[in-house]
């Protein structure tokens, strides 16, 4: 889609490319004006939530909490050998063996999850999609997070004006 919007421009100067892009996506922005309608403020946030990619979400749960990374399976595995990794229906432990990826999220170098996947950026879209589920059932679980976070900056700065 990007290239041919791409095309668009360069061919079509940006009055071109504007036209070619709303027509393009007017299906897409014709949908999303229909799920959100007119709503009262709450509804309407709860309903763009529901439109945002995973990743997007948790940067912005807790994107000053959280980092996202994505590894070779057989690298995690010598990193994290006995982390718990989701395969889909169950855990299990990383393969030093295996071609898959690991999508993980971190918070302040701790492990929040770890799941397995035949692509980096399936297994980083999804790693995303869990840990969002995984606040949506335990709102306190993010609380948690984000208080550990803050005591953990705090540790961490202090620190540092100790050293300097």
């Amino acid at each position: 889609m990007e290239a041919l919007l791409g095309a668009a421009h360069e061919n079509g100067g940006r009055e071109g490319g504007q036209s070619a892009a709303l027509f393009a996506m007017r299906f897409i922005l014709d949908a999303i004006k229909t799920q959100l309608g007119n709503d009262e403020p709450s509804i309407l946030r709860e309903k763009v939530r529901k439109l945002m990619h995973p990743k997007q979400v948790v940067h912005e749960l807790a994107g000053r909490y959280l980092q996202l990374r994505s590894w070779r399976e057989s690298e995690f595995a010598t990193e994290y050998p006995t982390c718990p990794v989701w395969r889909g229906m169950q855990w299990g432990l990383p393969n030093t063996q295996s071609n898959d990826y690991i999508g993980q999220v971190i918070c302040y170098g701790m492990n929040v999850i770890a799941l397995s996947d035949s692509t980096s950026h399936i297994a980083k879209n999804r790693v995303c999609a869990f840990t969002v589920a995984f606040f949506r059932r335990s709102p306190q679980l993010l609380e948690d997070v984000q208080k550990l976070s803050i005591l953990l900056a705090k540790e961490e700065s202090t620190e540092t004006e100790k050293n300097e």
